[in-house]
């Protein structure tokens, strides 16, 4: 193949917060050439809407062929709508949720039976959740608007008590009607993309990533939010059912809503638990067609859910019959929000003591899978991360439950009456707070007493490329002021928080889980409360303080949700969390936004082969075959697009090459997710690419790091620069040994870990015109703008198109790239030396 004729694809996939494709494409006009309303692909253009021709140089330059820029744009699918910046309150649902999907996968009957038990309790935590939303609705609209607010005013002297109670039980059962529309949004999909000889094929049950039914929508979704809806309908209807406290139960009426509200509440909690095992989404507890699965498929009939919910309903009209008549007990006014509510936090408490037991269980049974790969790909807090998101999601939720109570008593009514739940949450989230501003004070004095030592490895780092070896020698760059020294070391330390940031979670989560066990003991028996053993006045500073903290939530969402529906940028830096938790389907909660891996995942895969020309016949082809594509993916688009090269064949693999920068394939996605992105799933595509597969990480990215490499050392001490690589482990004592590392000749700053180009942020400028820099520092954006780019895109470009023409590479590998610096490498490096540029120790975090 000549190369110098050959046609390039780049396709850019973006990352979180729905990147406008000008500011992905680096132009100022862009027009969308494929896709659809959702899943779109973007050529730039001028301003003329004209797409310019594509650049062919004379051969002069470095790059020699006509080379296509495309951008794929999959923000929509969580950002661009004023509907969806109003999911920010559903963000409890999706962390339990997401919780799932980050268990290791089973293989054993011992595994199983523990995966079976922390899935159930995740059921079951999700419908509590419901419940307390509901709850919620419940005490604003019945407690608070209906009885406190309106009925003393001529409203509610002309209407009458009890049908405000009703109208109030109405409105309750409407906002869960609303969530359940939210959940019944595009649970089916088009037919799953072809299996068959793919690599995901080949990695067999390796990865969640590679199975069809990740695709194919939620076979339980239908009925899973039927069984919710019926839940938040039957707490509205027990909440109505106590409003006239025990007094009321000697009616008839009253007597069947609370027995059938309490009954149906029991048995959704039953069938909720059970429905999910074997799971269509997540990884499977059992195998195919065992008595488990069998009578899972029964549960999961359309008539089974109908039911739940029409009773629910019955239930619900009943209740609201009963409050016209009978109203509310003025002697005990709270009986029913007390009650339901003290109920509720011990439910949610023992789900969790469960779910917290049963995911020890399994992390032990499982604890092989981390002395298999390397540290810093080993499952966050040992596999314990789905509990410990699961309880922070659940602490979150009755924290916003107890927020817009806070604040609805404080907007509407004057020494509102409020439920004995909100003390206690009040008291643990001021507890909460303190404890977060003791670790805020902590890594602050940690960062300034290392300040000394974290400048000087900046100054080595850059010493490095202007061969001064950071000794502050006369080759030193003017620009590389002491200010601008401490800014990139501070920027630096800041990036490091993300490898402390589990052990801070899992703290956070011991906590609130004694806090919570110590509440529900003293709701049900009246001690053992940990404000009893405080001084009266402690009490109430911690009290006041987590009051405080609530209402200033409640005011947050409320500001955020409104200016969303004005501002576009707004709604980019609500709808960042959804880019990363509506990733996985609905296999937990249904009232989450969709899931929109899989739509996105294919539409990627797809437009790949359209430009390759091996598309099916169902599918477009086009005249203009690429001979190679290079996929340039940035953070979440780096997991995306994983998963669309993992449904690839060989020979479409062999002519695509992978730039990823910005990416959190090492940091996050193996620890957090094991049964989809694992080491081995890594090392498996990497090895399907033959290396051709090139990642851009900078040390003050606060979010991503390295990829294809780790425990960079060296550069601290003037030693070796030495690295470990991604890989199979290898038959010795270090199944994965220190590698020396590359400078290439043209210094640019960038240290090349093989495949892993750590670029230096700011970049420095050129040293033949000693000028400043240009640019501050990028972080986690904006990698096509440095100098490096360029180098990765040609690397991979000539390379796979060496590798599609059968020839030996034309072009250097970085290795044959480097010409070390007299006096840069002086002695071996230990495991321990040290670490790179920054204060991220990339070597033994977990």
């Amino acid at each position: 193949m000549d190369v110098t004729s050959a046609k390039i694809v780049e396709l850019r996939v973006h990352g979180v917060s729905g990147t406008p494709p000008e500011e992905m494409l680096e132009t100022h006009h862009a027009r969308q050439e494929a896709g659809d309303e959702y899943s779109r692909f973007f050529v730039a253009v001028d301003c003329f809407g004209d797409k310019p021709p594509d650049p062919i140089e004379d051969g002069n330059g470095p790059h020699v062929r006509s080379t296509r820029l495309e951008g794929f744009h999959w923000g929509r699918y969580t950002s661009g709508n004023w509907r969806q910046a109003l999911w920010l309150a559903l963000v409890p649902f999706g962390m339990v949720n997401a919780a799932q999907f980050m268990l290791s996968p089973p293989s054993s009957f011992r595994e199983r039976f523990f995966h079976t038990l922390v899935g159930g309790a995740l059921r079951l935590l999700a419908l509590g959740l419901t419940a307390t939303f509901a709850l919620a609705a419940s005490s604003i609209s019945i407690d608070l608007v209906a009885r406190q607010r309106l009925a003393t005013t001529r409203l509610g002297e002309a209407l009458g008590e009890g049908t405000l109670l009703a109208a109030g039980a109405l409105v309750a059962a409407g906002a869960v009607l609303v969530l359940y529309r939210l959940g019944r949004r595009n649970t089916t999909v088009r037919h799953p993309p072809d299996a068959a000889d793919t690599l995901g094929r080949s990695l067999g049950e390796t990865s969640g990533l590679t199975r069809e039914n990740f695709y194919a929508g939620d076979p339980d979704a239908t009925s899973l939010g039927r069984l919710h809806l019926a839940g938040g309908w039957a707490t509205v209807a027990l909440v109505g059912s106590l409003t006239d406290g025990d007094a009321q139960l000697a009616t008839s009426l009253s007597s069947f809503v609370y027995a059938a509200s309490a009954g149906l509440l029991a048995a959704l909690a039953v069938l909720v638990a059970v429905l999910g095992d074997p799971e269509h989404s997540a990884p499977r507890s059992w195998e195919r067609d065992s008595v488990l699965e069998n009578w899972n498929r029964v549960l999961q009939r359309p008539a089974v859910g109908l039911t739940a919910a029409s009773l629910a309903l019955a239930v619900l009209l009943s209740s609201v019959v009963m409050l016209v008549l009978r109203g509310v007990n003025p002697d005990n006014p709270l009986a029913a929000v007390d009650g339901v509510s003290n109920t509720l936090v011990v439910v949610l408490t023992a789900t969790l003591l469960v779910l917290f037991a049963a995911s020890a269980g399994l992390a032990h049974a499982t604890r092989h899978l981390d002395a298999e790969v390397p540290r810093p790909f080993r499952r966050y807090a040992a596999g314990m991360a789905a509990p410990v998101v699961a309880a922070l999601g659940g602490f979150l939720a009755v924290g916003y439950s107890a927020a817009l109570l806070l604040a609805s008593a404080e907007l509407l009514v004057d020494d509102a009456a409020m439920p004995k739940l909100v003390e206690g949450v009040t008291f643990t989230w001021g507890v909460s707070v303190l404890l977060l501003v003791a670790v805020g004070l902590v890594l602050g004095f940690r960062t300034w007493t290392d300040r000394a030592w974290r400048t000087e490895r900046v100054r080595r780092s850059y010493g490095l490329v202007y061969g001064s070896g950071g000794s502050g020698g006369s080759d030193e760059p003017t620009w590389l002021t002491d200010e601008r020294v401490r800014r990139i070391a501070t920027a630096s330390a800041i990036a490091r928080v993300k490898l402390g940031l589990p052990v801070v979670l899992v703290c956070f989560s011991f906590l609130g889980m004694v806090l919570a066990v110590l509440l529900a003991i003293d709701l049900m028996t009246g001690v053992g409360a940990p404000r009893d053993a405080l001084p009266d006045e402690w009490v109430e500073v911690i009290s006041r303080l987590g009051a405080l903290t609530l209402i200033a939530l409640a005011g947050l969402l409320m500001t955020t949700a409104r200016q969303s529906l004005r501002a576009r940028d707004r709604q980019r830096v609500v709808n960042v969390v959804w880019d990363v938790v509506s990733f996985w389907p609905r296999s937990v909660h249904p009232f989450v936004p969709p899931p929109y891996s899989q739509f996105a995942v294919q539409s990627l895969r797809d437009r790949i082969r359209h430009h390759l020309g091996t598309c099916t016949e169902a599918e477009p082809s086009t005249t203009e075959v690429a001979d190679a594509v290079v996929v340039e993916a940035h953070s979440q688009g780096s997991f995306i697009s994983v998963a669309a090269l993992l449904w690839l064949n060989p020979y479409e693999l062999s002519r695509v090459g992978f730039l990823t920068f910005g990416s959190q394939l090492q940091v996050i996605f193996p620890r957090a997710f094991p049964a989809y992105a694992s080491y081995h799933v890594l090392t498996a595509l990497d090895r399907a690419l033959e290396g051709r597969w090139i990642n851009l990480f900078r040390d003050t990215d606060p979010i991503a790091g390295p990829v294809l490499s780790w425990a960079h050392t060296g550069e601290e001490t003037q030693q070796v620069l030495r690295s470990r690589r991604l890989g199979p482990p290898a038959r010795t004592e270090d199944p994965w040994p220190l590698v020396p590392d590359l400078l290439p000749a043209i210094r640019t700053g960038r240290r090349e870990c093989g495949r892993d180009w750590r670029l230096l942020d700011p970049s420095p400028p050129d040293r033949e015109l000693h000028a400043e820099p240009l640019t501050s520092m990028m972080q986690h954006s904006h990698f096509a703008l440095s100098p490096d780019w360029d180098d990765a895109v040609e690397w991979l470009a000539t390379r796979t198109l060496d590798t599609t023409s059968g020839r030996t590479p034309s072009v250097p590998t970085p290795r044959e790239d480097v010409r070390p610096e007299s006096g840069a490498a002086t002695a071996d490096a230990t495991d321990d030396a040290g670490e790179m540029m920054g204060p991220v120790d990339y070597q033994a975090h977990d």
